[in-house]
């Protein structure tokens, strides 16, 4: 049900705040106050999907199936929040955006264009995807990372920081992009990029996991290799590669040989 006299203005349009007309689940029961949609057509009356508290959804947007809407998110345009997608906080999905499956999407996220969030992924923070970027499996997009253009994060790929990712590249795998680092191309499977890294295709791009540690070496924007170094049980560590090489030559343990042969293939000598 509309309540008409209970309504807030947004982008151009006035939402009605809705009542439940009949017990949906165990937490929205006949006479439920909900959050805020400018037509029926917003908001479908088959499944359990709702929008609570301060929501908006407007324009051409559709909640369907089981999703639930909730907090302060506004969709708007032609998104679509399907399934037993999650979308709160004070998200923003809009333009011809979903969010399907079992993804969630919270926090300052922006989802927009022709997006698409899927799975069990996870889009928080104050992350921003866009254009025909799909982010799925259990991939997880947070902080002030960046997906955009044609760019696919799947799997346990994960971007955060400050990262921007874009292009036709994949991550993939249990690949973690983050702090300031840029990739624009290539599949990205495993390992860490971070700090400085511009990954235009598989050739700037190395990595190797070992038991007791694992080992990314990158590009940099100013054509430098960088290795990140992971003990696993450490906070990872980033060097320039002769600085690596520098203390790897001094390095009296076992693992001394096996550490100079790795440089030897990252310099493909």
């Amino acid at each position: 049900e509309l309540l008409t006299d209970q309504s807030k203005d947004f982008h151009n349009t006035t939402a009605s705040r809705i009542r439940a007309l009949r017990h949906i689940k165990a937490s929205i029961k006949k006479g439920d106050f909900g959050g805020y949609i400018e037509s029926e057509n917003n908001l479908s009356h088959e499944g359990t999907c709702w929008v609570d508290d301060a929501a908006i959804v407007c324009e051409k947007a559709r909640v369907k199936d089981n999703a639930m809407v909730y907090d302060n998110p506004k969709i708007y345009g032609h998104a679509i929040i399907a399934d037993n997608a999650v979308v709160s906080g004070k998200a923003y999905v809009y333009d011809f955006a979903i969010v399907s499956d079992n993804a969630m999407v919270s926090d300052n996220a922006h989802l927009e264009n022709r997006c698409h969030v899927y799975g069990d992924a996870r889009v928080f923070g104050s992350s921003e995807i866009c254009d025909n970027a799909n982010i799925y499996g259990n991939s997880a997009i947070f902080d002030n990372a960046m997906v955009y253009e044609n760019a696919i994060v799947e799997e346990l790929g994960s971007v955060n920081g400050n990262a921007r990712v874009r292009g036709n590249c994949r991550i993939t795998g249990i690949a973690t992009i983050s702090s300031n680092a840029n990739v624009e191309g290539g599949i990205i499977d495993a390992g860490d990029i971070s700090k400085h890294a511009f990954i235009r295709s598989n050739n700037d791009y190395f990595s190797l996991l070992f038991i007791d540690f694992d080992i990314t070496a990158y590009r940099s924007f100013d054509d430098y290799i960088y290795i990140n170094y992971n003990r696993n049980d450490n906070v990872p560590l980033v060097f320039r590669l002769e600085e690596f090489e520098k203390g790897v030559k001094k390095y009296k343990r076992k693992n001394r040989k096996k550490y100079m042969r790795i440089i030897k293939i990252i310099k493909n000598e």
